[in-house]
């Protein structure tokens, strides 16, 4: 399965945007989502390339516990609208200038944050507003929102979550199912929450040595 790619987009990419990327790796991180998901962010404008994320943002980061990383502004580029899935703009007037970039009439990528709040309004800008706990609370009700949608449009579900950390658990524990009880163990529980039929997993099953090279059945009326 290859990865939903996610870019969030506000004017400078140092308030707004960057939040909504931690926020997002915060929540995939504890749902256990990390390997179904490529996120980053953007500025529309080129005002604050190469800076941090701007202070009180950070802050407001570090109150809810939600990890970050140096970062350096950068602006959206061509490569960028192509290669991701979804283009989440903090306000609308970013999906207005996103539209003057990129042509976005074939294949809807833009919308717009709180859309998946079920709001039809913008994300306040914090730099100037100073509300960094408001504009928090947005981003995270909004992320969350998005993330339950990808989880339902992109068919994740709790069995997968299991299949794939059970095999994770699998390799860790000794690589190929060389082991012929550890194989058959992984095999029942696979069996048991149906997950041999998970199309999305047979390359994974596949790799860990649990579909390849089984026996063809005997026929009977042979």
């Amino acid at each position: 399965m290859n990865k939903i790619r996610i870019i969030f987009v506000c004017l400078g990419n140092i308030c707004r945007s960057p939040m909504a990327e931690y926020i997002a790796k915060d929540i995939i991180e504890k749902q256990g989502l990390s390997q179904y998901f490529e996120i980053t962010s953007a500025a529309t404008s080129r005002e604050e390339i190469g800076n941090d994320i701007y202070p009180p943002a950070m802050r407001a980061l570090q109150s809810h516990g939600i990890r970050y990383d140096r970062h350096s502004a950068r602006q959206i580029t061509t490569d960028d609208y192509i290669n991701n899935d979804y283009i989440i703009a903090m306000d609308k007037s970013y999906i207005r200038n996103l539209n003057k970039y990129f042509d976005d009439r074939q294949n809807h990528k833009i919308s717009l944050m709180m859309s998946y709040a079920n709001e039809d309004r913008d994300i306040a800008d914090p730099w100037y507003t100073g509300d960094f706990d408001k504009a928090y609370n947005d981003i995270e009700r909004s992320c969350k929102a998005l993330i339950d949608k990808l989880k339902t449009t992109h068919h994740i579900n709790k069995v997968s979550l299991f299949n794939i950390n059970l095999l994770f658990w699998h390799k860790q524990a000794g690589g190929r199912a060389d082991n012929g009880n550890d194989r058959n163990e992984v095999i029942f529980w696979c069996r048991i929450f149906n997950l041999k039929k998970n199309r999305i997993f047979a390359g994974e099953m596949r790799d860990f040595g649990l579909l390849a090279n089984r026996p063809k059945r005997h026929d009977a009326s042979a």
